[in-house]
């Protein structure tokens, strides 16, 4: 048997989840940036940290681990790794895509990367086999926004940018020289927060806390949501239905080795993806873990961004494509989560 917690994750103040930071050289880059929502791993990291938190003192005491055995068949012995092909996280059962919960109980998805309102809508020419989008330029920045179902709420309402200058005294690589940069934060806007739905078997049993996630160890508030029935996420979408294609939207980031290319047309963004690794065998204290403890995901992933549109002539075409991000881990983690939308014609 098994049950569901909504989790609403709110950061105490700013808070920094980091990303690729390189230039093109391959030398660090002084400029830090955060990225605005978490990656499904480091949400992934912060739930199994919860179960243990919420553990008896037999298997987690003070922050350290105290029955291996026992915390393994709680959270799994291993972190996250897109190497997995099943989800193995002991009685974590799967992880849902983050959204923004709006006021506890509104459910903010993001936006596709083309709406297809009224007068908008993506134009597919079968004779020469091309694609028009109104009113797009590549010369505009299409800023991310989110959307409850009915109405598109720019990420500037929800995320405030922060910029703070930082000085990294005797900087080695500088030859003891201080060398100044710049960390880029974000704060989300009061009534906001990120929100995650959770499956555990029926004997877990969790309550809300305080705990530090992503880089810069910043504090975040685990709130408990109960007596809220958020909409799904086929329901949020079905406005941007196309009128007459198929539509796949991608409402996680989402990872594929390969990705044929059966689709009309597609429009996608990408983002860099690394992810740290760790084991309970060598992990000793949750809440200062050392950098013996960790390790980086060997490869530097390249993600399809959440958002992302493919369009599409008939339905099995549609459900061919989709089939591609059919993934256990993956999914469960978090990742590869899709919407196909049917064409309005065909309602």
């Amino acid at each position: 048997m098994s049950k569901q917690y909504l989790l609403s994750i709110k950061p105490i103040n700013d808070y920094f989840f980091g990303v690729e930071n390189k230039n093109n050289d391959g030398s660090d880059n002084y400029f830090l940036r955060s990225s605005n929502l978490p990656q499904a791993s480091t949400i992934l990291g912060a739930i199994r940290y919860l179960l243990l938190l919420n553990a008896e003192k037999e298997t987690f005491s003070n922050n350290q681990i105290i029955d291996k055995a026992k915390a393994g068949e709680l959270i799994g012995e291993n972190s996250f790794d897109t190497a997995d092909t099943t989800f193995a996280f002991g009685k974590l059962l799967s992880v849902s895509n983050v959204f923004i919960l709006q006021n506890n109980h509104t459910k903010l998805l993001p936006v596709p990367n083309w709406l297809d309102t009224q007068g908008k809508e993506l134009i597919y020419y079968t004779n020469i086999k091309a694609s028009i989008l109104p009113e797009y330029s590549s010369k505009n920045e299409h800023s991310k926004q989110f959307t409850d179902g009915t109405t598109e709420t720019e990420s500037a309402v929800i995320f405030k940018e922060l910029i703070q200058i930082n000085n990294r005294k005797n900087n080695k690589e500088e030859k003891g020289k201080d060398a100044f940069f710049k960390t880029q934060t974000y704060k989300l806007n009061d009534g906001y927060s990120f929100g995650v739905e959770i499956t555990v078997t029926d004997d877990i049993v969790l309550k809300n806390t305080l705990m530090k996630i992503g880089g810069e160890n910043k504090l975040f508030s685990i709130e408990i949501i109960e007596n809220t029935t958020l909409k799904t996420n086929q329901e949020i979408y079905l406005n941007y239905r196309h009128p007459s294609l198929y539509k796949l939207i991608l409402i996680s980031d989402g990872y594929l080795k390969s990705i044929s290319k059966n689709y009309l047309f597609a429009y996608t963004t990408h983002k860099t993806f690394r992810y740290l690794k760790s084991t309970i065998a060598t992990t000793k204290n949750y809440s200062s873990v050392s950098k013996d403890d960790v390790s980086r995901s060997e490869t530097l992933l390249n993600l399809l961004e959440n958002g992302a549109v493919f369009y599409f002539n008939d339905e099995k075409a549609a459900t061919n494509f989709q089939e591609q991000f059919t993934n256990d881990n993956l999914q469960n983690a978090g990742f590869n989560q899709t919407i196909l939308l049917t064409p309005k014609i065909k309602s």
